[in-house]
């Protein structure tokens, strides 16, 4: 029998409150322009007086998902949205990178079918446009990520082959396009799936990208175990290190958060695979794992909601160093067990640091949902503004279609303080929490807009928050842990 703490919660909460910028560090900010325009963001940069954010919009305009950069003042307000309007291509995917060459910011774009965009946002004169496109299927050649070499004058490309044939055979490809010749690498591998996922310019000018690896047999199932391992190429896409897998290797699935810290330690992230003997299936624990700059392993931690990070069930997207240059921070998602539904695990959107060692220091959760369980909050990047505090952009999606209301899925954007917290006027009652082993810490702001569920408790607690007409507002099971839910 599990021992639970059950706390009731009586409390008007208004949500989604903008504070005034002198009063208020943080912010928060969901898009939702018309009710038939979805929007869905992978990636965030900071302009001199702006923040960016890229990602994929419905414009009910041209009828079709399009790539969009959407503008935010320092403040968190909605400037505008820019979309593609002048391009046919249906774009569904879109990487999680925009670089800079310190005038225009880029991010790349994927169609359905053999187009694939180099997108460029000039600031200027605030525009998107095409800067460079790409046949797929000629070039045989499917993109993750990029990056710019050190002179910001060529485009390099990590990704796979996309002429499968009918065995399968995803090799992982390198494309570099730009002043320089034109040139690809492909190592091939006819017995596994391998994929370049990420890749990023290290001290020395050489490209680090992180792969993974599936076996064949088991592709088609979901639940098979993936390897996470480096590869490493000069300028002119010569190999000079790639592992002997299996010894050299990481388990663990292998998303795109990437970094390399200023040791030029490689630190990626996403989530291991592991059975859960009590549901009868595998279950995602969101994981980091580091790589030394030669791409020796050092180790995977499992990060999540609890103290003893044995269960971390989610995942982690974008990793940056600490503002304080003591850790890392990462950005994704947390689940929570719905405790009226054992098997029923509600995504939020989540942050947290650790040590350089892996070790857990804190992680925060936020919620902005209406007590639908079928609401999954995430974010997929984040970056330390220039003065000093966490930005993050995310989305908020209804997975259920039938009662949905539109759009089903929104950007969501969060500016917090370099504690991972939003609403500056309660710092002080996370920073104070007890150092028992059984504290529990309820707290909200002054007007009562935000409500703080803080525990280090070596029991699961079920929260239940309701309204002072008893509706119920928010319900969960959180583990043993240090951690803050922040409504």
């Amino acid at each position: 029998m599990k021992n639970y703490i059950k706390y009731v919660i009586a409390l008007s909460m208004i949500l989604c409150q903008l504070h005034d910028v002198y009063t208020q560090i943080g912010f928060h900010n969901l898009l939702a322009l018309e009710l038939n325009e979805p929007n869905n963001p992978t990636a965030i940069a900071e302009t001199e007086n702006e923040y960016l954010v890229f990602g994929q919009y419905f414009d009910q305009e041209i009828g079709r998902w399009t790539s969009m950069f959407t503008r935010y003042t320092k403040q968190g307000e909605f400037i505008e949205v820019l979309t593609l309007t002048n391009d046919t291509t249906n774009f569904i995917e879109e990487t999680p990178v925009i670089l800079s060459n310190d005038y225009d910011y880029y991010a790349v774009a994927n169609g359905p079918l053999n187009s694939m965009k180099l997108i460029e946002y000039q600031e200027d004169n605030p525009s998107i446009n095409t800067y460079l496109s790409f046949d797929k299927k000629k070039d045989d050649f499917a993109p993750t990520s990029f990056s710019f070499d050190e002179q910001k004058e060529n485009f390099f490309f990590s990704g796979r082959n996309l002429d499968l044939g009918p065995n399968n055979d995803q090799d992982i490809k390198l494309l570099r396009i730009g002043q320089l010749e034109t040139k690809t690498f492909t190592i091939r591998n006819d017995d596994f799936i391998d994929r370049a996922m990420t890749i990023l310019q290290d001290k020395d000018g050489n490209y680090i990208t992180a792969c993974t690896r599936k076996d064949k047999v088991t592709f088609s199932d979901k639940d098979d175990i993936s390897q996470t391992y480096i590869s490493i190429f000069d300028q002119d896409l010569n190999l000079v290190f790639y592992p002997d897998i299996g010894v050299e290797s990481i388990q663990m699935s292998l998303g795109y958060g990437m970094l390399l810290d200023q040791y030029n330690n490689i630190i990626v992230t996403r989530y291991d695979r592991i059975f859960n003997e009590q549901l009868d299936a595998f279950v995602n624990h969101a994981c980091i794992a580091k790589f030394d700059s030669s791409g020796q392993p050092l180790w995977k931690k499992i990060m999540g909601n609890n103290a003893g990070n044995t269960i971390g069930y989610g995942h982690w997207q974008s990793i940056i160093d600490s503002k304080e240059g003591d850790g890392y921070i990462v950005v994704g998602a947390q689940n929570r067990l719905d405790f009226e539904m054992d098997s029923a695990y509600i995504p939020t959107a989540a942050i947290a640091k650790l040590s350089y060692e892996g070790d857990s220091l804190w992680t925060r959760t936020y919620s902005f949902r209406d007590a639908k369980s079928s609401i999954v909050e995430l974010f997929s990047d984040v970056i330390l503004s220039e003065d000093g505090h966490y930005v993050a952009c995310g989305q908020s999606q209804d997975s259920d279609y039938t009662t949905a209301v539109l759009p089903w899925v929104q950007s969501l954007i969060l500016k917090m303080d370099s504690n991972g917290i939003y609403d500056t006027t309660s710092v002080s009652t996370i920073d104070g929490m007890s150092e028992e082993e059984n504290c529990i810490n309820i707290s909200s702001t002054q007007n009562q807009s935000r409500i703080y569920f803080s525990q280090c408790t070596d029991k699961e607690a079920n929260v239940v928050i309701s309204s002072m007409s008893g509706q119920i507002i928010e319900k969960f099971t959180l583990p043993n842990s240090n951690h803050t839910h922040i409504l």
